[in-house]
């Protein structure tokens, strides 16, 4: 985990359980549920639809978001030919993030949210 993922995840879910350990659980508890994620408070609902969409149709491409995401602070996408990094865009819906989601939404909702901004 980058320093950054590992500060974000224990702001949120204390020290008590490894940061590692409270992603992997994050992990594992997506996977496979027809309903991934629930929008609760996550910011903007499209992230919210794609990780839901990816933990159950495309689970191996959700894992690679979360890798991205967790080790090196950044997702890439293409759209239309074109890179787009997630560092590279300051743009995006949500102005702050709320603490209260679950770990996965916690790494990857940022990047997605800056992402979709720019597409």
């Amino acid at each position: 985990l980058s320093a950054a993922s590992r500060e974000r995840l224990t702001l949120a879910f204390g020290n008590s359980v490894s940061p590692h350990a409270r992603l992997l659980e994050g992990v594992l508890c997506m996977l496979g549920q027809p309903l991934g994620v629930g929008q609760g408070n996550n910011p903007t609902c499209q992230s919210a639809r794609a990780l839901s969409m990816w933990a159950y149709s495309d689970p191996d491409y959700l894992l690679q978001m979360v890798a991205w995401a967790a080790r090196d602070n950044e997702i890439i996408m293409h759209f239309e030919g074109q890179p787009i990094s997630s560092c590279a865009s300051e743009g995006g819906l949500a102005a702050t993030l709320p603490l209260d989601l679950d770990p996965v939404s916690l790494l990857v909702v940022p990047h997605l949210d800056r992402i979709y901004a720019e597409m």
